[in-house]
């Protein structure tokens, strides 16, 4: 949870939060103590300047005359730029020497046209292109997309047309380090009764344009509803002045920042893949993308209501989504109101949910999701502030996490790994802790009389046991570190599924479990680290996440002491570089009993 001091408890639903002046204010005005360590005092995203949309781009000479204001308390003489050109079939960068003092003094930037236009292009083909400025802090700020054309010995310039892929090109520049890589995938359809159900148990208006704008994005239509003065509004745009609507929610973790590659620290993050909706003068309700970006909206300036559902179903391929209710009393809708958007700018809506948990949790199962979406269609059911007996678990084919979990994305990732083999797989391994050991592999012993489903990444198991538990911490660690590498890092405690150390050496169950029997035994650790060889090792030729479940359905059967030899008879059986890494991996992961 975030400190009182900036959490959003106090706040009335229906306050605007999200002027970055008054995030501002509240973060300037918090005393939290370790200020440093926490994400409420951190400001919120911010840019160097604000760009004028590109239809007032114009050309003087062999200028670019962009419109632009420098934001407060900003150094122009700080500033780099850069262009994203897409010419000639060609995607290219190229540095840009603007001219700053034009800027601080007649609000535009001027940009000689021959810096912008690659040698290789084409005379009879337009050039599409962004603009990106960075601030010495590092923020930045890109332009509307723009398109330049020879006309006769001159150039012409006009907004950015549909028949380019530059749009796509300048967000997955943006994306910052830790952030979801983008995807090329349609948006998917909405379920729009449950969706409508949601938002009038939350008080939002169903209204008929409401409703059918519901209708037609479930069945994959354009977003599109006509108000109730008859006027349309919200429409998702190809060309004109598009706005565009990013959410970004303050997440706050406890065990981030270990040497993972993906939502590594406390910050805010893109509400990647979740349901929203913008409505006022204009009605859209849809999936936010991975940078928790509306569609190109069409939308009058003034003031807007946003909503937030804990519930996501951001176009995998499997067609598999997140909802995150508490205890099966509704998911939850965050009503942000006042919320001021301006036409042709695009919009940064920096927020703090009021029920920290649903989001969380929602956000932390999207990047499980994102990098590994198996091969059935299904809704992974989350429930927040779970009080089902036990703590956190996977149960009943449902998710449940405890209160105070929620800051956990390793163990939230790790429960999502139950649920994704369950639901992936048909051979399940089976669950047995009632193994004690002795020190340091003993977490599995019974923290109280009677209880016999302690465990930890150390204990040891029947090895079946230990290759459920691996398979799910292996999808946690592949939710938050990049399987395009080798190495990998796990949190809670912090431990390397990839290297060793003197604390978790190699071959772990053979290295300190020396006084215990080990056929049919296994630990955790030595397991996360064989299954995380098999997925990333000897790139690009390892296997994929499918190719392992595939090799999983292949298991003639499980049973408490044949996990091992189950899978390896399954592995020689499929073959191929699963095989070949699996050989090569399991004596040095010390899984061979």
């Amino acid at each position: 949870m975030l400190p009182a001091s900036c959490s959003n408890e106090s706040r009335d639903a229906d306050e605007d939060v999200t002027s970055l002046s008054s995030v501002k204010q509240a973060l300037s005005d918090s005393t939290q103590e370790n200020h440093n360590q926490t994400v409420c005092n951190r400001p919120p995203p911010d840019r160097p300047l604000d760009f004028g949309p590109a239809d007032q781009v114009s050309i003087v000479g062999n200028k670019l005359v962009i419109p632009a204001r420098i934001r407060e308390h900003k150094d122009p003489s700080g500033f780099t730029a850069q262009a994203m050109v897409f010419a000639a079939g060609e995607l290219s960068k190229r540095a840009l020497k603007p001219s700053w003092g034009i800027l601080s003094s007649k609000g535009v930037l001027e940009i000689a046209i021959a810096s912008i236009v690659p040698s290789g292009a084409k005379s009879d083909e337009p050039i599409t292109f962004a603009i990106k400025v960075t601030d010495a802090s590092g923020a930045a700020r890109w332009s509307d997309s723009m398109q330049i054309e020879r006309v006769d010995k001159g150039w012409t310039v006009r907004p950015y047309g549909s028949n380019s892929k530059l749009a796509l090109s300048v967000r997955s520049a943006t994306t910052m380090q830790g952030d979801l890589p983008p995807v090329e995938s349609p948006r998917p359809p909405i379920p729009a009764d449950e969706v409508l159900e949601m938002l009038d148990a939350a008080g939002v208006s169903t209204s008929a344009p409401l409703a059918e704008i519901a209708e037609r994005a479930a069945t994959g239509q354009s977003f599109e509803a006509t108000d109730s003065a008859g006027d349309k509004g919200g429409e998702a745009m190809t060309n004109g002045l598009p706005t565009v609507v990013c959410f970004w929610q303050a997440v706050q973790m406890s065990d981030s920042g270990v040497g993972e590659d993906y939502l590594n620290y406390d910050w805010w993050w893109p509400s990647a893949g979740m349901l929203a909706m913008v409505s006022g003068s204009t009605n859209w309700l849809g999936y936010l993308d991975v940078w928790g970006c509306t569609p190109p909206l069409n939308i009058t300036s003034g003031y807007h209501t946003a909503y937030l559902v804990s519930a996501s179903y951001p176009y995998w391929a499997s067609g598999s989504g997140v909802t995150v209710d508490t205890d099966n009393d509704g998911m939850l809708v965050f009503t942000m109101g006042s919320v001021y958007i301006t036409e042709g700018i695009d919009q940064l809506i920096p927020w703090w949910p009021q029920q920290m948990e649903h989001f969380n949790i929602n956000l932390m199962a999207v990047y499980g999701l994102h990098f590994n979406p198996g091969i059935v269609s299904t809704t992974y059911e989350f429930h927040a502030k779970s009080t089902i007996p036990g703590g956190s678990q996977y149960a009943g084919g449902e998710v449940h996490i405890a209160t105070g979990d929620s800051s956990s994305k390793w163990l939230v990732g790790h429960e999502m790994g139950h649920a994704f083999f369950d639901k992936n797989t048909t051979k399940h391994p089976p669950v047995n802790y009632s193994i004690c050991s002795t020190f340091p592999c003993n977490a599995g012993c019974p923290a109280h009389p009677g209880d016999p489903d302690s465990h930890g990444y150390n204990s040891i198991e029947y090895v079946s046991t230990n290759v459920n538990e691996g398979l799910a911490s292996f999808y946690s660690a592949a939710a938050f570190n990049s399987m395009d590498q080798t190495d990998c890092w796990f949190g809670s405690p912090n431990w390397s599924c990839s290297t060793a150390d003197a604390n978790h050496p190699k071959k772990y169950m053979e290295s300190k479990c020396v006084s215990d029997p080990w056929q049919g035994m296994g630990v955790e650790i030595d397991w996360v680290r064989q299954f995380w060889a098999v997925r990333t090792y000897n790139a690009p030729n390892h296997p994929s996440t499918n190719d392992m479940l595939n090799w999983i359905n292949q298991v003639i059967g499980f049973h408490d002491d044949n996990g091992y030899f189950a899978l390896n008879a399954a592995a020689e059986f499929v073959g191929g570089s699963l095989w070949a890494l699996w050989d090569a991996n399991k004596s040095r992961n010390g899984i061979m009993h």
